[in-house]
Formats: C-alpha cells, structure tokens, sequence
C-alpha cells in the first residue's frame, strides 16, 4: 500500500470514526420518537380509568426537530399523537416533550403528562 492509499483508508476510518462517536440528528430524532411512544404506552396503561388507548391518532403525525446541541448530544422536541378512552369520554390528541439523546442515554427533559387525571 503506498502513502496516498494509507492516508485515504486512514481518513476514511477517521471519518467512520467520528460517525460512531456524536449523535447525529437523524438518529436523535429517532431515539426521541421512541422514547415518547414507550412513555405514551407506559403512562397510559397504568392510568386506572383508561379502558382502552393506542399511541397512533387521527389528529396528527409524529415530529421531531432539534432544537439545540452538543458535540455529545441533541435536545429534540417531539409530538406524538396518542388516544384514550375512560367511560365517560374519548380523547384524540398529541403529545409534546422535549428530549436530551446523547451517546449512552435518552431521556424526557420536560413534557405535559398523557391522559386524563383520574
């Protein structure tokens, strides 16, 4: 292997490299919106006068965007359409959160609680 090809392979490892090593915003904003459907589903079935509910809606379509970051990370407001039913009504809505994904963690910074008060 001769220089030009060495310094070509390591760049290219370099570059791989550095790939594996920062969050990018495609793969944060995805992270977020799992996170919030896994919250949605886990929030709303141990809600005691939710009947029934999905974390699909008619209302609305997932999003993400970033809104700020880091060399380790990205916060990422998401909304994620959601339904429940109780006896005495149905609601078809979204949510909205915003989320911290780093290299080793993802976590909701703020975000309004789903369902209904019981």
């Amino acid at each position: 292997m001769n220089r030009r090809q060495a310094l070509s392979l390591a760049l290219i490892l370099l570059v791989l490299a550095a790939g594996a090593l920062f969050v990018t915003d495609r793969y944060a904003k995805r992270q977020a919106l799992q996170q919030e459907e896994a919250y949605l589903q886990s929030e709303l079935a141990r809600s005691s006068c939710v009947t029934n509910f999905d974390t699909s809606g008619t209302v609305g379509d997932e999003k993400a965007t970033v809104v700020d970051r880091s060399l380790d990370g990205r916060w990422v407001r998401v909304s994620h359409p959601y339904w429940y039913d109780t006896d005495q009504t149905h609601a078809d809505t979204s949510s909205e959160a915003v989320y911290y994904v780093g290299l080793n963690s993802v976590y909701r910074v703020n975000g309004e609680s789903p369902g209904p008060v019981c």
